[in-house]
């Protein structure tokens, strides 16, 4: 079997590992998450569901409205999977990051989200690490519909900032409209 391999596709087969479009397709969503809700957003992320109508994701570290755009992480949920049908979606519109555990599967999570390009607004507001600036500003990258970027109530820190800054000074597209760090 003779296979090419692209640069970018190199880079996203590391960034994946485990992750895959092979093992997507048979994932069992209960043993991957720890309620049928955060199944169901798996669920419709993969399939980019045409009736999610409001097109917008919170990652929770519990319920605010109990809505179904409400991923409430918890023991048994794969963020590695969330972050990969994250990065895959072509109808997700907006992602609001409000808590991120300090588990293993983090960066494989937002890996994931990075490789996204259907985003146009993101907002932060927990601390994913220098290392998580440095995966995520792939994004700016890849995704040429994003013109929001909120970082709400933490620090970034020095690395994460120049993590940041780096990337951004890469950015060779003018679709990033407003940055904001409160």
């Amino acid at each position: 079997m003779n296979r090419r391999v692209t640069r970018s596709s190199s880079r996203r087969m590391r960034s994946y590992g485990f992750y895959s479009d092979e093992r997507a397709q048979d994932i069992n969503f209960e043993d991957i998450t720890s309620c049928e809700r955060n199944a169901n957003i798996l669920r419709m992320l993969r399939d980019d569901d045409p009736n999610w109508k409001s097109r917008h994701l919170y990652i929770l570290d519990e319920d605010i409205e109990g809505d179904c755009d409400e991923f409430v992480v918890a023991e048994g949920d794969d963020m590695g999977w969330l972050g990969y049908f994250i990065g895959k979606s072509d109808s997700l519109d907006e992602l609001y990051i409000y808590y991120l555990s300090e588990r293993r599967d983090k960066i494989a999570f937002i890996e994931g989200v990075s490789q996204n390009q259907s985003i146009s607004s993101i907002e932060i507001n927990c601390d994913i690490g220098a290392e998580g600036w440095s995966k995520l500003c792939c994004i700016f990258e890849n995704n040429r519909n994003l013109s929001t970027l909120n970082m709400k109530d933490y620090e970034i820190g020095q690395e994460g900032a120049q993590n940041l800054a780096m990337a951004l000074g890469k950015v060779n597209h003018t679709f990033l409209k407003y940055i904001s760090m409160t």
